[in-house]
């Protein structure tokens, strides 16, 4: 599936969106060009795990997802994660560890996602975009995981962040 040629159909300020002509397709493949790196943070403290419960316009409804944001001009993943977790949740991260990296919806986007552990905050100040009407909720982890995996409709970042620290605590524990 080669694509013969691109044309940028749109630019937010993140990407660009392409319509690309790939061979043997009738019609344009759609998909996203992204900028920057994308960056989670899972805390958990106490036996509790720290989610975003936030509105999302492309499916009109509140989703649970992490703290979560893009890398800016300059910043290391590590700095973007810490900023982007004080910034919606109001918390401080004393240090983090980083889980591993994945791409990001590959059939649709370029993205990549790199996702930190925390274990360890402190208050710090919150500063939402003016775009972002952001709850931070606690609920009991790990049994957080069954309770979105059976409910459905939440993200997929969120969930597979969620194993991802489940598995590193488990390990963490054999050693």
């Amino acid at each position: 599936m080669k694509i013969t040629s691109k044309k940028v159909i749109g630019t937010p300020p993140y990407g660009e969106l392409i319509a690309a002509d790939v061979v043997g397709f009738d019609s344009p493949y759609y998909y996203f060009e992204q900028s920057k790196e994308i960056v989670g943070v899972v805390v958990v403290s106490k036996g509790r795990v720290l989610l975003n419960k936030q509105f999302r316009i492309p499916v009109q409804k509140d989703v649970f997802d992490l703290p979560a944001g893009l890398v800016e001009k300059g910043e290391s993943l590590e700095e973007a994660a810490k900023r982007e977790l004080e910034e919606e949740t109001g918390f401080v991260a004393d240090r983090l560890i980083k889980l591993g990296s994945f791409m990001y919806h590959p059939a649709r986007s370029t993205a990549r996602c790199h996702l930190f552990f925390c274990d360890s905050i402190q208050k710090g100040k919150r500063n939402l975009d003016k775009t972002e009407q952001i709850k931070a909720v606690w609920f009991d982890f790990p049994s957080c995981i069954n309770k979105f995996l059976e409910e459905g409709g939440h993200d997929f970042t969120m969930i597979s962040g969620l194993v991802m620290v489940e598995r590193y605590l488990q390990e963490e524990k054999r050693k």
